[in-house]
């Protein structure tokens, strides 16, 4: 598929080529463009969630490996008007969602002076923030089968299983 081998091949192929050399001088700069659409959604638009969102995948992963060359990795998810958008927002709207309003983050990212490696950032019209994935606390069922089904189907479970999140920022 198109998408797939542009926006994950295409990546991964760039940064294979890079790594060695990076690693070579035990210090590399890793920056992902990713989308909207793999963290939120979009109608019509599952294989580019996909595609993109393999790359917040392909960046946690490279930040793990990376880390102790030097290397680090981010996924940049910007917010911006493009040629694409035109149509859907209003003159206002897309002045406020230049494209360059995202270059600070993009430009401190790969600065040798920024330590942030594993991250997922998101940035637009000139608000800036980090998308986190979180789990909720979790239970054990001792002997989980098909028998305990109604254990977790119980309301008091089903809230201590998908309730009270723990970020998971301090798994890695």
């Amino acid at each position: 598929d198109l998408v797939y081998r542009t926006h994950v091949k295409g990546a991964y192929s760039v940064t294979k080529a890079a790594w060695f050399f990076f690693k070579k001088q035990g210090y590399g700069r890793i920056i992902f463009i990713s989308s909207n659409s793999a963290i939120y959604g979009n109608f019509g638009q599952a294989n580019y969630a996909a595609a993109k969102n393999a790359l917040i995948g392909l960046s946690h992963t490279l930040a793990i490996e990376g880390n102790r060359y030097g290397i680090h990795s981010n996924v940049v998810i910007p917010t911006a008007s493009s040629r694409l958008t035109e149509q859907l927002f209003l003159e206002e709207s897309l002045r406020s969602l230049k494209a360059e309003y995202v270059v600070p983050l993009v430009i401190y990212l790969g600065h040798e002076s920024c330590q942030e490696t594993g991250k997922v950032l998101e940035a637009g019209a000139g608000w800036f923030g980090q998308i986190q994935a979180y789990r909720s606390k979790g239970m054990v069922l001792p002997a989980a089968n098909a028998e305990t089904n109604s254990q977790v189907m119980s309301s008091e479970a089903f809230c201590y299983l998908f309730c009270g999140w723990i970020s998971s920022s301090g798994l890695l």
